[in-house]
């Protein structure tokens, strides 16, 4: 038998580490949860007095944050202070409108029933039959609510297929027939574009089946698109970015965070009790050092965020005078080089925090944008690269659609880019967009 030495080296996180890197990740209504949590469990924080009281430089940060967002031309939001973007749940609006609505006492009942068989798509997902026995209720009865249901809005709710969505929206537009009977029975020449053979089924030009064709593909086969399949949610930002005179400047969304202090005022009269057991001033001593800790790891968590709002408005100047489309490529790998830190600490800090800019809301995780490498060194956004090959083929020929291999040829002609015929495919299947082959009339 013998006895073998191995040496290995093993990062082990200390407690205080791994609690530091954990509200460094929390979102300011998590960082709140925490914030009550220890407030109970920990003698020696205490709540400070509200931010708007006391931070009167900050207030007046805030008058002409709103100012200028009430100036801007670019948002219709509310003003920082009330600022907050709901996302209503499909069910609760349905339910909604059919408080309000003229139907009878026993249609309305019936339809509240359907809305609970909604999916998170708002199809409905129950045969009616079954339903009517399962409940006892006549199938004369199933049939009017639905009908109720479905003139409901959004249009296409509580269809039970893609087709009667389809249609429901047709209706709803006044469309001609011959588009129902395209959505019906020609769907799949549709999908790939056989204009000429859906147009001598239907004994229409080509033109005419086209235009049709057209209004068909502007349809929405998710009606709960801007519907939350949750609960109504509030997203608030975690930061501000807003301009004064000709520079942007960061403040932080406080108004819904306590504010946390440690509490000297508990420390001392501990100090003047006598007669302490060793124990309580073991737990006390344990409790101070935790408190300065999670201080301290808050106000690392607020430098973070600032830093990186710093740095975003420094590399994404552009994008707060021009707007998305003048994004420019960024990593958190590069940021991180930049700011002399890891790139967990960066994916750590943007995880789940919002920003509001003159633009409205954006996840700060939105700023990261992949970028392709040009001859000259530089680099261009992927989402850039995707908007000039949108822009190509919809003012290409019918008859001459662009195939992948002329698109690749542009694109090095026009950024200096070199990029493989199958990364284009990609980036036209992200987009929805047919190979030149199904383009072609």
């Amino acid at each position: 038998m013998k006895l073998r030495l191995n040496l290995k080296q093993k990062q082990i996180l200390s407690q205080k580490l791994q609690q530091s890197l954990s509200i460094l990740s929390l979102s300011n209504e998590e960082l709140e949860e925490l914030i009550r949590k220890e407030l109970l469990e920990n003698p020696f924080l205490e709540k400070e007095e509200a931010f708007f009281l006391k931070d009167k430089q900050n207030f007046r940060m805030y008058d002409y944050l709103e100012a200028d967002f009430k100036k801007s031309k670019f948002t219709n939001q509310e003003s920082p202070r009330d600022f907050s973007q709901e996302i209503e749940s499909l069910k609760s609006y349905a339910l909604k409108q059919v408080q309000h609505s003229f139907f009878s006492d026993e249609i309305k009942k019936t339809v509240i029933l359907l809305i609970s068989y909604l999916g998170e798509d708002a199809y409905l997902r129950v045969d009616l039959n079954e339903l009517s026995e399962k409940e006892g209720l006549s199938k004369t009865l199933m049939t009017e609510a639905l009908k109720a249901l479905q003139s409901f809005d959004p249009v296409g709710i509580g269809a039970r297929n893609l087709k009667e969505c389809l249609v429901l929206q047709l209706r709803q537009k006044k469309i001609s027939n011959y588009a129902e009977t395209i959505v019906c029975y020609y769907l799949s020449a549709l999908k790939e574009k056989k204009y000429p053979y859906i147009a001598g089924e239907l004994n229409l030009s080509v033109e005419k089946t086209k235009e049709l064709c057209h209004e068909i593909e502007k349809l929405n086969p998710n009606p709960a698109t801007n519907f939350s399949s949750e609960p109504t949610q509030f997203v608030r930002p975690d930061v501000y970015i807003y301009k004064q005179d000709n520079s942007y400047h960061v403040i932080f969304n406080k108004e819904n965070l306590s504010q946390v202090k440690f509490s000297y005022n508990y420390l001392n009269v501990l100090k003047k009790t006598d007669n302490l057991k060793i124990q309580d001033k073991k737990y006390f001593k344990i409790k101070t050092t935790e408190a300065r800790f999670f201080i301290h790891a808050i106000q690392q968590r607020q430098k973070q965020i600032k830093r990186i709002a710093q740095y975003i408005i420094e590399h994404q100047a552009e994008f707060f005078e021009k707007g998305v489309s003048s994004l420019k490529p960024l990593t958190m790998a590069d940021m991180a080089k930049k700011m002399s830190v890891h790139v967990s600490t960066i994916s750590r800090t943007v995880n789940n925090k919002y920003v509001h800019t003159p633009y409205g809301l954006f996840a700060l995780k939105s700023f990261f944008v992949k970028g392709a490498w040009t001859l000259s060194g530089q680099k261009v956004s992927i989402s850039k690269i995707k908007e000039h090959i949108k822009k190509w083929i919809s003012e290409e020929s019918p008859k001459k659609p662009l195939c992948d291999e002329q698109i690749k040829q542009r694109l090095f002609n026009f950024f200096q880019v070199s990029i493989s015929r199958r990364r284009i495919a990609q980036y036209r299947q992200n987009m929805n967009i047919a190979s030149f082959r199904i383009r072609k009339l």
